[in-house]
């Protein structure tokens, strides 16, 4: 698993149903990709603090920028070693840089599919666990199951810092962090249930359990039009942002995962089950819409989160 095999960059405005938001608070449309990076959080924030005097409240800033005010918690997202940041300041623009890349191998190769995944009427390549590997059992995990319906797989990379949550429900979540929240809360009744006997089945792996996954590769740019050309007033004038722009690539196939992300923010400075003797195969198969979470162990925001919704930056078969 390497960073260089993240695709040539593609301008999101040639993508027909992906959208990025600058936080997990921002709402989603079921229908449509959604991808979250955390850099442009970090770009806004060491930004905001530098804007001379101050920013000013007011009730003509952009709902994007209210939720990017007010957005809290994302700070242990990513250690320093995780990050490298710039600050520029030029004729005319203060300009602030942040980029962030982790390569997640995982300790050992899933499985590549022989056939194809059906993700949403659109055939996909795929890889996971289809034969019993003790293996890759070794790093999957079920954070909480409820059905092949319903469930939290958590995958383990070689980095022990870092851990891959991917949540699978049938809720309609309006945003992100929603999304983020109720991995936490599955999570937690996992660790609950695996105390007792009853629950026990739902969460070891049997010979005739199933994982699957779409491989997933893409890398876009995009510009926050919520935020260009929004203008900030400090109690020493008006200054406007020229420049809201977020670049971030993500690999996920049997090898691994990779994400990273380089966000450029400017400032122009003129202006209860049943117990089950017999348990049934379990058939993890993400074939319609769910949510991968990147995350730190430590950390309680995630520093990528993607809600998977159709099929356009999946890699086709």
């Amino acid at each position: 698993m390497d960073w260089s095999a993240i695709p040539d960059v593609v301008s999101i405005d040639s993508l027909k149903s992906t959208d990025f938001v600058p936080t997990l608070d921002h709402s989603i449309d079921p229908s449509r990709n959604t991808v979250y990076a955390v850099a442009m959080q970090y770009a806004w924030d060491t930004l905001s603090r530098l804007l001379p005097g101050g920013l000013l409240e007011s009730n003509r800033y952009s709902g994007d920028l209210n939720l990017l005010r007010q957005s809290a918690g994302f700070q242990s997202a990513l250690t320093k070693t995780n990050t490298v940041s710039g600050l520029k300041w030029m004729v005319r623009p203060l300009l602030r840089k942040l980029f962030f890349n982790k390569t997640l191998p995982f300790p050992s190769s899933m499985e590549k599919a022989d056939t194809p995944l059906v993700f949403n009427s659109q055939k996909v390549k795929a890889f996971g666990m289809y034969n019993p590997d003790p293996a890759i059992r070794e790093f999957c995990q079920l954070g909480y199951y409820a059905s092949d319906q319903a469930f939290l797989l958590k995958i383990f990379p070689k980095d022990d810092a870092h851990e891959i949550w991917l949540l699978l429900c049938q809720d309609s979540l309006p945003t992100l962090g929603a999304a983020v929240q109720k991995a936490k809360i599955w999570s937690r009744t996992g660790a609950e249930q695996t105390s007792g006997e009853t629950h026990q089945w739902k969460y070891r792996f049997y010979a005739n359990d199933v994982i699957s996954l779409p491989e997933t590769r893409f890398n876009i740019a995009a510009h926050y039009k919520g935020l260009e050309g929004q203008v900030l007033y400090l109690k020493d004038g008006q200054r406007t942002i020229v420049t809201a722009y977020q670049r971030t690539g993500f690999i996920l196939n049997e090898t691994g995962a990779v994400a990273e992300s380089h966000a450029v923010m400017a400032v122009d400075s003129a202006i209860a089950p049943v117990r089950m003797e017999i348990p049934p195969p379990k058939k993890l198969i993400f074939n319609q819409p769910f949510y991968i979470i990147l995350k730190r162990k430590e950390a309680s925001h995630p520093y990528f989160v993607m809600r998977v919704a159709n099929a356009e930056l999946l890699v086709k078969n």
